[in-house]
């Protein structure tokens, strides 16, 4: 009995194969998220952190502890070093171009993504920023929030806006028109 080929498992309900440029960027996106999983580990044992301090906080104030509140999600200003380190990351994976499998491939994609991902948090904390001070509702910045993730080119705008924020302090000149 003959082996199944690749294309004779990919018919789909309608008895149609997929187009073989889907399938390439179908597996060109698992090797990545292969690569990526350095990072997908430390963005979910934040967010782990995270839960388990929005659980426990509310039993350590029942039992008398003080606890320390969070500022509003508005006033998150990460360090300008990021953005130096952001920087260095983009102009070492432009120069060292490395080839796919190796260490350094691994260590600047992780570091790149994770760096991206901490820009996307400063644009999204300055669009709370924003939308605080010039008094829209609620929903608003929540409503950037849900399309940033659905639509990519807005994530990129997000993610542009949180590099200007960090670069050149538009909080200080927006609170000075103010």
């Amino acid at each position: 009995m003959s082996q199944p080929t690749r294309q004779s498992k990919c018919w789909n309900k309608w008895g149609r194969l997929p187009d073989e440029k889907l399938i390439k960027q179908f597996e060109a996106m698992i090797d990545m998220m292969e690569v990526l999983m350095p990072s997908m580990f430390v963005m979910a044992s934040f967010l782990i952190v995270f839960l388990l301090q929005l659980v426990s906080f509310p039993f350590l104030k029942r039992f008398g502890i003080q606890v320390p509140t969070w500022g509003p999600f508005r006033d998150l200003n990460l360090p300008k070093s990021i953005l130096w380190y952001y920087l260095i990351a983009m102009i070492a994976a432009l120069i060292m171009q490395p080839e796919k499998g190796t260490y350094w491939f691994w260590a600047i994609s992780n570091l790149t993504f994770i760096l991206q991902m901490l820009m996307v948090l400063q644009g999204l904390s300055f669009v709370f920023y924003v939308t605080h001070i010039k008094r829209y509702p609620k929903a608003v910045p929540i409503i950037i929030i849900i399309v940033t993730f659905l639509l990519p080119f807005v994530l990129y705008i997000v993610r542009i806006l949180g590099i200007i924020d960090l670069g050149f302090d538009l909080r200080k000149r927006l609170g000075e028109k103010k």
